[in-house]
């Protein structure tokens, strides 16, 4: 299955974790993930039965610290392959089963990326943020310009109407010398472990052209709601009138829209997010959505996600959709009991396009406190910078070698004819999104393996 869908997929599971009962599992974690396979487009009868047949004896084991994570691929109980990644003010480290270090640049996407051919990452994001670091902004703000107070109302979705605010109006010279230090603010707290860089990129790179507008928003208490901002400037090279309205109340919601479209042409971009809650003693439930629209040089891209969760006492059920550009979309449904030493369920996954099944198959999920981090001594230290996509998987070419042996190790006792229905798609599609893996006509010696497991 292509990168870009495993990463959907794992944007769901995030969501879906993402509501867990508040007081579980703080700090380090580690996940045990196992799986079954109960239907598959590309897959026969019986290349589902081998497929499980494979998926029984595998385990993909994930530990995650503040400072990076591990990825191990369990074969028979015993761990066969390893990536470990770490991050420093020198750059990204990635060893590999304990034996070699790659090193790419500070920000650039990390070896596990390049070998996956996508330097895609997901990173949480905090979206009650804005009240961590509204007062500190309204403080810079107020150095600059002091506000003016009304007592007229402004709707946001989902929240409802504010009571009063206070409008700080700024030349767009006075904007952009603040912007910077704004920009840093928020993205320290919506994103506090950081990512997305091209899009933090793009927003400190926006320059306004017009007057701004902001209003801070009160609830009928007098705390903060939510924030208002209206002005035009350039974003992406284009000049564009940018509009944002965000607002949440606890209890009943919150809602994002920003847009950003050209004064002249049709060029677009526009984010929206909504959700609903509903917060009681004995069930809480948030119903959300999410979608991404852009149309820039004639090109239309989109992307949604919506779902709904409910947490009741220590379990948490519902689902979440991921839907991509190419109309496909994933659908993750967990059934998982939270404690305040684990998380165990089940994690139910569709994939469909159109009314075509592509995948259903059922996860088992096992996830609890991750030991304290060993940090592995590397025997071997490769530097990846400065090299071009091509030259950095010419270097990672013998760790997908190792990836792909402890693949045909766990294949090793299957039929010709499993074998060669399983291994179809590595030799008809992009495995991992990356170069073509050659794999000649099955013949029983090919799959020899040795006694000793890789």
């Amino acid at each position: 299955m292509p990168m870009k869908r495993w990463m959907a997929l794992g944007m769901a599971l995030v969501m879906c974790l993402g509501f867990v009962p508040a007081g579980a599992l703080e700090g380090p974690l580690q996940a045990e993930v196992t799986g079954e396979i109960l239907a598959a487009d590309a897959l026969a009868e019986k290349g589902v039965s081998a497929a499980n047949r494979v998926l029984s004896r595998l385990a993909l084991k994930m530990q995650v610290w503040e400072d990076g994570e591990k990825a191990s691929l369990l074969i028979d109980g015993r761990d066969m392959w390893q990536a470990e990644t770490m991050k420093d003010e020198n750059g990204v480290h990635t060893v590999f089963s304990g034996a070699t270090d790659y090193v790419t640049d500070p920000g650039a996407p990390a070896s596990l990326d390049i070998l996956a051919g996508e330097g895609i990452e997901i990173h949480p994001v905090s979206p009650l943020a804005y009240f961590e670091f509204a007062g500190e902004m309204y403080a810079l703000l107020g150095e600059k310009v002091q506000p003016k107070a009304y007592e007229s109302s402004t709707t946001v979705q989902n929240t409802g109407e504010s009571y009063r605010y206070d409008r700080y109006d700024l030349t767009a010279e006075e904007m952009n010398g603040l912007w910077p230090a704004m920009c840093d603010m928020a993205l320290a707290g919506i994103l506090p472990q950081g990512g997305y860089d091209d899009f933090a990129d793009a927003l400190r790179g926006t320059e306004f052209t017009s007057d701004v507008r902001i209003k801070r928003l009160y609830d009928r208490q007098g705390n903060d709601m939510g924030l208002q901002v209206t002005g035009n400037g350039t974003v992406l090279g284009t000049e564009r009138k940018i509009s944002l309205l965000y607002g949440y109340t606890k209890g009943k919601g919150g809602s994002l829209t920003v847009s950003a479209k050209a004064l002249s042409g049709k060029d677009s971009l526009k984010f929206t997010a909504g959700w609903k809650e509903t917060l009681r003693e004995e069930k809480n439930t948030y119903s959300f959505t999410l979608s991404c629209a852009n149309t820039l040089t004639g090109e239309k891209t989109a992307c949604s996600l919506e779902g709904r969760l409910v947490q009741a006492g220590e379990s948490v059920t519902g689902e979440v959709t991921v839907t991509g550009n190419d109309g496909v979309s994933w659908t993750v449904s967990p059934d998982v009991q939270v404690t305040e030493e684990k998380i165990t369920g089940s994690v139910e996954i569709r994939g469909k396009e159109k009314k075509k099944t592509l995948l259903h198959a059922m996860l088992q999920l096992d996830i609890e406190s991750a030991p304290e981090r060993k940090i592995p001594a590397a025997g071997e230290t490769v530097s990846l910078r400065g090299k071009t996509q091509e030259e950095a998987d010419a270097a990672l070419a013998f760790e997908k070698l190792v990836l792909m042996r402890a693949l045909k190790y766990v294949l090793s006792d299957l039929t010709a004819e499993e074998r060669n229905i399983l291994t179809h798609e590595l030799r008809t599609d992009n495995w991992l999104t990356g170069p073509r893996v050659p794999v000649p006509e099955d013949t029983q010696e090919q799959w020899i393996v040795e006694e000793d497991a890789p």
